[in-house]
């Protein structure tokens, strides 16, 4: 077993609630193309706001290790990136949580 991070509340949010993973960055892109078509994402709140790219980023993690993370939606008016506990676990990371931090782990 590998730890791989500890992600940082101010960097990234790691969300039960959110069903996909969310970045208002776009340098996190390796390349980057927008959408032709609009896509949008709903939220509980009724509230709407454009996809302009759906993509695998890579994730560098503080101690060296990097890893692909798939499925990332760019949303550029979004405040703050957002990380799906059921994507990450999709994907193979084991995700704990404490008081202060949530650390993922990953077996390969």
């Amino acid at each position: 077993m590998t730890i791989i991070s500890i992600i940082y509340k101010d960097v990234w949010f790691v969300d039960f609630g959110t069903p996909e993973y969310l970045t208002f960055q776009k340098k996190v892109f390796p390349t980057f193309e927008k959408f032709i078509l609009t896509h949008k994402v709903y939220f509980e709140n009724n509230n709407t706001l454009d996809v302009c790219k759906k993509d695998l980023i890579v994730f560098n993690f503080p101690n060296g290790i990097s890893k692909c993370i798939g499925d990332v939606l760019y949303v550029p008016k979004l405040a703050k990136n957002m990380l799906s506990v059921s994507q990450l676990i999709e994907q193979g990371f084991k995700v704990e949580f404490d008081a202060t931090k949530c650390l993922l782990k990953s077996f390969d």
